[in-house]
């Protein structure tokens, strides 16, 4: 007679060191049998919760994990696993409840005080995050961890030089961290600190040379920098190491954008259309591109269906307005600035692009206004605070020592120089601190105003304000009238009049190329090819005044074109040019620093411009109030450079300029 008896009940350690083994499925089982035989087991309840989750079943996990803390009350390790499953889940809100009420059941487990700082850092949370991370190094300040992430949250707070503090004190005792190179990196990118960014991006990937993370945050330096080439190279590894980095793919994209390659931009962005979490800004990304294009029905509609998904991102809304500004749609742009602003009053780029929209519009008190929000930036707020003396605002200066200083391109500089004559009759004495190159053009200038260069140590002053803050401070609604300001050099000029020879028919000087790394070159630079029909016409002589960028496209150019050589203003900038512009009975340009060079000196100069100007050649009209010398010819369409070649050959058979 056999006897029949029930397997025995397992042990809750037998179960425990299943789970230890990694057999999931027998401590499941396990646990089972003993909530059978007793559904109030804490021990049981929690194990298996603890277990499911583990086995990727969080949902399941979920309800047992309710069940042990009803019964059980709040255990500190029943909530922080709970928020485990929790945060897996992507509850997030329920996730940061059950680690804060596990690190205030058991205040000095740094655990969970240190994944209810992660959890608050994925909630957009950051002053949460850096209050979790500091209770962590409460208890132990030597977390490598927890510094790390604390320097995260602080920065997604906006306190950078905490942060930047915090972590170049930890890379300075852990130099081979990569994580901490990492985000020490991202810190110092979003100080346009751009050169110790990329080495604290390289240190990075010296010790980790897999680093996704690191690849494409060194990308993102060398976009800033315009070098595409490099950032493109660092957002291919990137997405080689992490292939569902969307975001590299998407910044991958914006650099085949910057190099014109239009349809290998919209290639990538296409590959993005089934991305969730990136599709808004894989949309906005496609809707540049076409809009570069000139598409701007297309991109209009890919903004808008973007903007569908998130009504309120800043990035989308300041890229509709800038798309709606370059259809021709500019008080439709304007009044988008303004509803972006609304929701986002503190944005510097928001304020930066309506200034120029409304400038655009001749709209200058509350244009230049707006301008001002540009300081902001970190790379200017720098530059200010490095300089003697305190802000200039307009109030009156008496005999007190103002100094100016140059912020942008040298076309911006020589354009406002204008402005110096007006600020010299209010001040004892003004100082002008400019790029090195055009000191000694500046000196021609009939202001009582001293220039030295930015690699000087400027002189002591009692006040300090940018050049290209004038027309603000000093409340110029209207561009004051100004002919020539500037002049050539006596010496120089006689130097070129001899070396360009007897005059023989009229001499034109011809310039079509700006930096090609300025943002928004190739709007403005023209295809050399589109010259030819110009350049072809056999009863004037073109002076090419072309330096660097562009001279290489010479060969082709023919006998029509005299090259002066690549030596030109070799001894300073724009000074050869400035004596060659005024022995030239005209010169035509597109929009780089040569038509302000021109407009400068007084010579004659007709400028080239696309559909969607610069802002400082305002709307529909063929002249400039900024240079009376200045007679303007505009594309009716986006890219349309042959019919503004067009306009420029029918005005020379209309002119008698020789």
């Amino acid at each position: 007679m056999t006897s029949d008896r029930s397997s025995p009940i397992p042990t809750i350690e037998q179960a425990a060191e299943s789970h230890s083994s990694g057999d999931l499925n027998s401590a499941a089982e396990k646990c089972r049998e003993i909530l059978k035989n007793r559904p109030e087991d804490l021990a049981a309840l929690h194990l298996l919760a603890v277990v499911l989750s583990d086995a990727g079943l969080n949902e399941q996990a979920i309800g047992f994990f309710e069940s042990t803390l009803a019964l059980g009350g709040p255990d500190s390790a029943i909530l922080y696993n709970y928020g485990h499953a929790l945060q897996s889940l992507g509850r997030l809100d329920q996730a940061a409840r059950a680690f804060r009420h596990a690190a205030e059941a058991a205040p000095l487990r740094t655990d969970s005080w240190y994944n209810l700082g992660e959890t608050e850092l994925q909630r957009e949370n950051p002053g949460a995050a850096i209050q979790a991370f500091e209770k962590v190094l409460e208890q132990d300040p030597e977390s490598t961890e927890a510094r790390i992430n604390l320097g995260i949250a602080l920065r997604k707070a906006g306190r950078n030089d905490e942060a930047l503090e915090l972590l170049e004190a930890l890379v300075g005792s852990e130099p081979k961290n990569a994580a901490a190179q990492n985000n020490l990196g991202i810190i110092l990118t979003e100080l346009e600190k751009f050169g110790d960014a990329e080495q604290a991006f390289q240190a990075a990937l010296a010790g980790a040379p897999d680093y996704a993370d690191a690849h494409y945050n060194l990308g993102n330096v060398y976009l800033a920098e315009s070098d595409y080439d490099a950032a493109a190279e660092c957002y291919l590894k990137a997405r080689e190491l992490a292939p569902d980095n969307g975001s590299a793919v998407y910044h991958l994209a914006i650099c085949r954008q910057k190099q014109q390659d239009y349809e290998a931009a919209l290639e990538l962005l296409n590959r993005l259309a089934n991305a969730e979490d990136i599709l808004p800004l894989a949309l906005g990304g496609r809707a540049n591109v076409r809009r570069d294009m000139g598409q701007f029905d297309e991109a209009l509609a890919d903004i808008n269906t973007a903007l569908e998904l998130a009504p309120d991102d800043k990035t989308l809304l300041g890229n509709k307005a800038l798309t709606l500004q370059h259809a021709g749609q500019l008080a439709a742009a304007i009044s988008t600035y303004r509803e972006a602003l609304k929701i986002y009053p503190e944005s510097e780029q928001l304020h930066s692009n309506l200034a120029q929209a409304l400038l655009l519009d001749g709209q200058f008190n509350e244009g230049w206004q707006e301008f001002e929000h540009r300081l902001q930036t970190p790379s200017l707020l720098n530059k200010r605070n490095s300089l003697p003396g305190v802000e200039w605002q307009g109030q009156a200066i008496g005999s007190k020592h103002l100094l100016l200083w140059c912020e942008q391109g040298l076309g911006d500089t020589i354009q406002f120089m204008r402005y110096v004559n007006l600020v010299a009759e209010k001040a004892g004495q003004v100082t002008l601190v400019c790029p090195n190159p055009l000191v000694r053009l500046l000196q021609s200038y009939v202001s009582d105003c001293r220039i030295v260069a930015e690699t000087e140590t400027p002189p002591e002053a009692d006040l300090n304000a940018p050049l290209m803050s004038l027309p603000h401070v000093l409340g110029q609604g209207e561009i004051p009238s100004s002919g020539a300001y500037l002049s050539a050099e006596a010496d120089l000029k006689a130097h070129w009049v001899e070396k360009l020879g007897e005059v023989k028919k009229p001499r034109i000087g011809i310039a079509w190329q700006g930096n090609p790394n300025y943002e928004a070159d190739h709007q403005r630079s023209i295809p050399f090819g589109s010259l030819g029909p110009l350049l072809a016409l056999p009863d004037y002589q073109f002076v090419c005044l072309q330096k660097g960028f562009g001279r290489e496209q010479l060969a082709s150019a023919g006998n029509n074109m005299l090259d002066l050589g690549d030596q030109l203003d070799s001894a300073a900038a724009f000074i050869d040019t400035a004596a060659i512009m005024a022995s030239l009975d005209l010169v035509i340009t597109s929009d780089t620093a040569i038509p302000h060079l021109a407009g400068a000196l007084g010579v004659p100069v007709w400028l080239m411009l696309p559909e969607t100007p610069d802002w400082r050649w305002l709307l529909n009209r063929a002249d400039s109030p900024w240079y009376p010398s200045m007679r303007i010819f505009r594309q009716s369409s986006a890219n349309d450079w042959p019919s503004v070649i067009d306009q420029v050959k029918e005005a020379l058979a209309q002119e008698e300029i020789f």
